[in-house]
């Protein structure tokens, strides 16, 4: 007799899981995370500054901004936020966005997931702060999820970038 599977379960999925140590105390680094006027200074890739159109920092709200591209070309996304707890954890879905920030698929890759679920978690570690993030896709195929999880070292690139711009705007905090 052939077992089948049970169609309600999940495929098998790799976490994205990424972590830095920030000099800076726990209390300062979630504010950086959730005042807009602290996120436009070191969000996006390195070199990159972006422009911020609509943030709404509560459950259910968004980050939705924007980058010009070295080749002449806009990007835009979005974070919409799932769950706070304030100064412990930041938990949204991230997508890329047309201009009025509708989810649409990467612009450079078809079959990337069109939603990501990102959760970040702040722990104190004396007057420093380890910041811990762990994404996966969000009801993707088979096939996005490959992509996904074959991306993980492009991911660490790129956001080694953001938290160099991140440790880099803290230390102008710091002093």
């Amino acid at each position: 007799m052939e077992t089948q599977k049970n169609p309600s379960e999940a495929p098998a999925r790799q976490e994205f899981t990424f972590e830095r140590v920030l000099n800076a105390p726990r209390k300062l680094v979630f504010e950086a995370y959730s005042q807009v006027e602290h996120l436009k200074n070191w969000w996006g890739p390195k070199d990159m500054p972006i422009t911020v159109f609509d943030f709404d920092f509560q459950q259910g709200g968004s980050f939705f901004y924007g980058m010009a591209l070295a080749d002449g070309g806009f990007s835009y996304g979005k974070l919409t936020y799932t769950e706070i707890t304030s100064p412990e954890k930041i938990a949204f879905l991230t997508s890329f966005t047309d201009a009025d920030g509708n989810p649409i698929r990467h612009p450079m890759a078809a079959n990337w997931p069109l939603e990501v679920h990102t959760t970040t978690t702040f722990i104190a570690e004396g007057d420093q702060t380890r910041v811990l993030s762990q994404a996966y896709p969000v009801n993707a195929q088979a096939d996005e999820v490959a992509l996904f999880e074959s991306a993980f070292s492009g991911m660490t690139q790129g956001n080694d970038g953001m938290y160099d711009n991140f440790a880099a705007y803290l230390e102008t905090l710091n002093r």
